[in-house]
């Protein structure tokens, strides 16, 4: 039986890899089509300059961004086995000449298990495609597609310069080459309703995904949201409004689905708005928050899936 009301990532990497297993996130020094002038400039609407991690290239090579993360957390509980997590932007957003070695350098570091990249449905050619598919046969391999919503007006809406459909496509590739595929949402897009998250998830549980990440509109520094929000156009979810649609969300997707996240941290120092987001540390509470969650699991006597 789960200790929690939903099917957690930590549980899912003990149950695969026998032990703990952390994350090493890593800035492979990728742009996007919307930032490199491909489609735009200023990339998504709600997309910072530095791309989430963008100031870890600063510490060199994925192979010394990544000793430099373990040496951060040495007194943290020990971690014998990571996941090489290429973040920032659309980490496929490459040829395979340059794709390969960066990959091939990051999971010959110790204790590496697996390799995880995050992407856009538009980033995954079939040559990026085949060298997926090759890694995948000597380790495990995760796919993160930036999906956000399926429903056409919000994908224009927010300047993602692809259709939802995309976003479908991407996932049946990737599954029909037996990748691990985790989905992005955001709850709180402008102009989007309840039954419009509903939808989407309802959408990314048909397409049988593996995992889904679920994540709040907030508003960073820098960004073409930060604008909008400045001029008074952009209502944000309050703490409450967001507890509620997430478990809204996973009630709809399938039990066997594992929830990488549900919430997401602010940009220190960067993040404007919502103020839930940050406490006096510049950080979420993520322990209450989660503890929302399993509140809000309880009071419905619900769980992930029960309405799938």
């Amino acid at each position: 039986m789960r200790e929690v009301p939903y099917r957690s990532f930590a549980s899912y990497l003990k149950e695969r890899f026998g032990g703990l297993v952390r994350k090493l996130p890593i800035d492979g020094g990728f742009t996007c089509p919307n930032r490199d002038g491909s489609l735009a400039w200023r990339g998504c609407v709600y997309c910072d300059a530095e791309g989430g991690t963008g100031r870890l290239r600063e510490l060199g090579s994925p192979a010394a961004q990544m000793a430099r993360f373990r040496a951060d957390r040495a007194g943290s509980p020990r971690h014998e086995q990571y996941v090489a997590y290429f973040q920032s932007f659309s980490s496929t957003y490459a040829s395979v000449e340059v794709l390969r070695p960066l990959y091939e350098e990051a999971l010959a570091q110790p204790g590496v298990v697996g390799l995880s990249v995050s992407t856009r449905p538009d980033c995954l050619p079939e040559a990026v495609l085949e060298l997926l598919e090759e890694f995948s046969h000597r380790t495990w391999v995760s796919v993160e597609i930036g999906v956000q919503s399926l429903r056409e007006e919000t994908v224009a809406a927010i300047g993602r310069g692809h259709r939802a459909e995309a976003s479908l496509a991407a996932i049946g590739a990737c599954k029909e080459r037996g990748l691990f595929v985790c989905a992005h949402q955001i709850l709180g897009l402008p102009g989007e309703s309840r039954e419009d998250w509903l939808n989407t998830a309802r959408g990314l549980s048909a397409a049988s995904i593996d995992a889904i990440k679920l994540h709040m509109l907030y508003v960073v520094e820098g960004t073409v949201l930060a604008d909008s929000w400045r001029r008074g156009e952009v209502p944000l979810l309050t703490m409450a409004e967001y507890v509620k649609g997430v478990v809204d969300v996973l009630e709809r997707v399938h039990p066997n689905i594992v929830v990488e996240r549900m919430v997401s941290d602010g940009l220190l120092g960067c993040t404007l708005a919502p103020d839930w987001l940050i406490d006096t540390d510049g950080k979420l509470d993520k322990s209450a928050f989660l503890a929302e969650i399993r509140r809000e699991f309880a009071t419905r006597r619900s769980c992930q899936g029960q309405l799938a």
